[in-house]
């Protein structure tokens, strides 16, 4: 079948991977219907009664969702778009598709859907309209009905990235794969299920643990100019930088299925601390020492193994999805004064302080070592 689209819809349709999750959903919520909850199939010509598909885009998931629903809405706010789906929707006798050209965070819906399918995703949802948008539709969904992405896990990690910005790292469709060396154990930070009111307003504390070093007497942390002619050398044993943090958002499509990135669904994004870091060995004072003794950060043992082993089977216990309204300024962190959260002497940890806005874009976010 032949897609008409506007450039942006046409990479986003090579992404074959990103395709079939989607696909692979709908199909297995279809099968749900049919069965009505039971493992065989009791009803063949039984169809979707209403799915909605917002951003709809090049309208191949309204395609998907064609073939097993008796109605679909697709929307999109780029009229271009919506002009090109018509004509192949037109040219491919496919009638029981509406599509419509509005805002679908303010459309008025007159009917309610059965299914509602999203996918106006991005990394840990910062700069696509998901939230959004969901928090409009989300009254107009059946009380039985599924949302599709069912929700994401996001995860982030401690790096020396070379880049001084945020980016993102996705070289099939953007160029190079950006350098960065990850530091430490990856943490699951949060966990959005999709039918729950989402704030947009986002902030926690992520406690990192580094596994560069393995003996953390006599350390000490110091801001750096972010000068990265050494980037290659920048490491050993005794003195590493710290100066970003990667996240990476996996993907619930439904109960059974969950999609890590992909070339165009959600690449991992490479966000910068306010400041850089350089931690050294053998070069400290008492008066720092005494500040690790009484600033250990109180963690929030918040842990979900089961979450966890999707990502990796074989590490069970990095959850530390720490909330907190504790407001640090610069002058503490210059002083080196509540960096260290050290309740075992062969293990560092520090935190980090990440806020941003779903939906808001790149711009909002804030990033740095409280």
């Amino acid at each position: 079948m032949k897609f008409y689209t506007t450039p942006y819809h046409s990479n986003l349709i090579k992404d074959i991977d990103r395709l079939s999750v989607f696909y692979e959903g709908i199909n297995d919520y279809y099968k749900s219907i049919l069965s009505n909850g039971n493992n065989k199939i009791q009803d063949n010509d039984k169809k979707i009664s209403t799915v909605f598909d917002l951003g709809c885009g090049s309208g191949v998931l309204s395609y998907f969702a064609s073939k097993y629903s008796k109605s679909v809405l697709a929307i999109d706010n780029d009229d271009k778009s919506i002009q090109c789906v018509k004509k192949t929707f037109k040219e491919n006798n496919i009638d029981n598709v509406n599509f419509i050209s509005a805002d679908a965070s303010s459309f008025e819906f007159t009917e309610y859907a059965d299914l509602i399918i999203c996918e106006m995703l991005d990394t840990a949802l910062i700069d696509e309209e998901e939230v959004p948008v969901l928090n409009n539709v989300r009254k107009y969904l059946k009380s039985n009905g599924k949302i599709i992405p069912q929700g994401i896990i996001n995860i982030a990690e401690p790096v020396y990235m070379e880049k001084s910005y945020t980016h993102y790292e996705d070289e099939d469709f953007h160029g190079k794969k950006p350098d960065y060396k990850v530091l430490g154990d990856y943490v699951i930070f949060s966990c959005i299920d999709f039918l729950d009111e989402i704030i947009p307003e986002f902030e926690t504390i992520i406690n990192f643990k580094f596994d560069k070093i393995n003996d953390t007497t006599d350390i000490s942390i110091n801001e750096f100019d972010n000068n990265l002619s050494d980037f290659n050398n920048f490491n050993n044993f005794n003195n590493f930088k710290f100066n970003g943090i990667k996240i990476t958002t996996f993907t619930i499509i439904n109960e059974n299925i969950i999609c890590g990135p992909t070339p165009m669904l959600n690449p991992p994004i490479l966000i910068p601390l306010s400041s850089s870091y350089n931690i050294s060995k053998n070069n400290i004072n008492n008066n720092f020492n005494n500040s690790i003794n009484s600033d250990i950060n109180n963690k929030n043992n918040n842990k979900n193994n089961n979450i966890n082993s999707i990502i990796n089977s074989n590490t069970n216990n990095n959850i530390n999805n720490t909330n907190s309204n504790t407001n640090t300024n610069s002058s503490e962190v210059n002083n080196y004064n509540n960096i260290f959260s050290n309740d075992n002497l062969n293990e560092l940890t520090l935190s980090v302080k990440l806020k941003y806005v779903m939906g808001g874009g790149v711009e909002t976010i804030e990033a740095d070592i409280i």
